[in-house]
């Protein structure tokens, strides 16, 4: 019996791989590609010395995921060529293209492929990515009913974003699409473009590069032909990971990263950092680089105590004892997230505990700690920061 049901499943397994062949073998007048700036990304030569007008960090036009594909399919189609419509752009977030949605629709795209989520990082909710997400897929299909639709996995070595994945695997099989994983191509730090050593800066060289574009177009084509039918299981990877990933305790000056260096000295039998500003309005800020390849897409807890002693008032949001992330994503951008901490003129040593999502594209993250626009002496003791689930 047990051999029957195993031939069963088998045959059955072959009918449905040579019904999805089949199904391909028919001839695309139109195709679609929706995504940010893996798909497309215009000149930033000024602020990112990028050039092209293809897909980021591709060398050239016909080595980005999206003409490798159309070449094969092409190839696939005898030589017909099907209209392609390039939805791009770099920093691209779903919520961007909710205003490019009538345009979708009109073009009545018979084959989508979308290749998005990598910038939303504000809200990953139902509402506030798969929602959008949907809305997306569902004007492409109102266009055509009969649209075949291929969902990218999430671009971010060395394991993605799982979560981001469940949403988007959720979205594309309410629409009957087709999940492409990611799963391989960011497990090989060699397809981000930095390894190939052709640009300087950060934020390009999170990028695939022309062996990453490479397995984009592998993945999509193997998933396109019925072959790939690998499920999202990034978070088992990820919970390999969790655990302290940086720990401070001042107590070796030889070993500190910091910059600038700051003054350490014992309280109460052990070392901690300690700064002082006689000018509210100055900042002492002091700096350690953390990996962004091991924070990226992770939520972090980062805790420690803090004493205060005769510190100014507030004097705006910016101004207070400082514990934030200063944060370089893919497309140049700078911030700073911090942690609000509530203080008194002087207090007696205070747990500080602050847990935030990292973004997924993130290229740069650094630590820092210190006063902003407050006068007064603040004391940092022992700073552990963790992955958490």
């Amino acid at each position: 019996m047990g051999v029957k049901i195993i031939l069963i499943l088998g045959v059955f397994g072959v009918f449905l791989q040579t019904a999805r062949s089949q199904e391909n073998t028919k001839v695309y007048s139109k195709v679609l590609v929706i995504g940010d700036s893996i798909t497309s990304h215009g000149p930033a030569v000024e602020n990112l010395g990028w050039s092209g007008s293809w897909g980021m960090a591709a060398s050239a036009l016909e080595k980005d995921y999206v003409h490798l594909f159309i070449a094969r399919l092409v190839a696939a189609q005898n030589g017909k060529m099907p209209k392609t419509m390039i939805g791009g752009g770099g920093g691209g977030k779903l919520t961007d293209k909710l205003t490019q949605l009538a345009k979708y629709k009109e073009f009545g795209a018979d084959l989508l492929i979308v290749q998005m989520g990598e910038n939303d990082n504000k809200d990953v909710s139902v509402d506030g990515f798969q929602k959008p997400y949907e809305q997306i897929l569902e004007a492409v299909r109102a266009g055509n009913p009969n649209v075949n639709i291929f969902c990218f996995s999430t671009w971010g070595p060395p394991t993605g974003n799982a979560k981001k994945d469940a949403f988007i695997q959720s979205a594309c099989k309410k629409y009957n699409g087709t999940f492409v994983s990611l799963r391989k191509v960011n497990a090989d730090p060699d397809n981000m473009v930095k390894s190939e050593k052709r640009f300087s800066h950060p934020g390009v060289n999170w990028h695939p590069g022309d062996k990453g574009m490479q397995g984009y177009a592998d993945a999509l084509w193997e998933a396109f032909i019925g072959k790939n039918s690998e499920l999202s299981n990034q978070a088992d990877d990820q919970s390999k990971e969790l655990g302290l990933i940086f720990r401070e305790n001042w107590g070796d000056s030889s070993n500190l990263r910091w910059s600038p260096m700051p003054q350490v000295e014992n309280v109460g039998g052990k070392p901690v950092m300690m700064t002082t500003l006689t000018d509210s309005t100055r900042q002492q800020l002091y700096e350690v680089v953390l990996p962004a390849e091991k924070i990226r897409s992770r939520k972090l807890v980062i805790e420690t105590r803090i004493k205060g002693e005769s510190l100014s008032a507030k004097v705006g949001a910016e101004s207070g004892i400082h514990l934030g992330l200063k944060l370089l994503n893919a497309e140049g951008q700078l911030s700073t997230e911090k942690l609000d901490i509530k203080q008194d003129n002087s207090f007696d040593w205070t747990d500080a505990k602050w847990t935030i999502l990292v973004p997924d594209n993130i290229v740069e993250s650094k630590l820092q700690i210190g006063l902003v626009r407050m006068s007064g002496t603040v004391w940092f003791d022992l700073i552990n920061i963790s992955i958490q689930p």
